[in-house]
């Protein structure tokens, strides 16, 4: 699989990812077996880039990918996942930083959901590693 270099991070990005929204259906409804084979495979194949988000089934996505993520244990996946920020809010973002509430309120959610191994916050980016 091809990687790039996603901007200053250091981050080497696969160019396909797994996206995880409800419109395919597999991490909003899907078999669990199914959840954890289409992902194993993904990795093998060196996607290493996941996006999903809370919106996504309710949260069913962010749960699903880190249940399966906790399992196969992989080494340098990143899952990207969004934050809800009220529209009267988009101005704070900049001048509040970690402090912001949306933020601050939803950041524990997802740790939980995506239960990593280890983590690091870069922009908008986790990403997990064995170490």
């Amino acid at each position: 699989m091809q990687l790039r270099a996603f901007g200053r991070t250091g981050m080497q990005l696969s160019v396909l990812g797994f996206g995880c929204g409800a419109v395919g259906g597999l991490m909003v409804r899907g078999e669990a077996a199914d959840q954890e084979r289409a992902i194993a495979r993904a990795i093998d194949v060196g996607v290493n880039y996941f996006d999903t988000a809370v919106l996504y089934g309710n949260g069913e996505s962010e749960t699903n990918l880190g249940r399966v993520l906790h399992k196969l244990k992989p080494a340098g996946v990143v899952v990207a996942t969004k934050v809800r920020v009220p529209t009267g809010e988009f101005g704070r973002i900049a001048e509040a930083g970690e402090k912001f509430q949306p933020i601050r309120l939803s950041v524990p959610l997802m740790l939980v959901k995506i239960s990593p191994i280890s983590l690091r916050m870069e922009s908008s980016f986790w990403k997990f590693s064995n170490t």
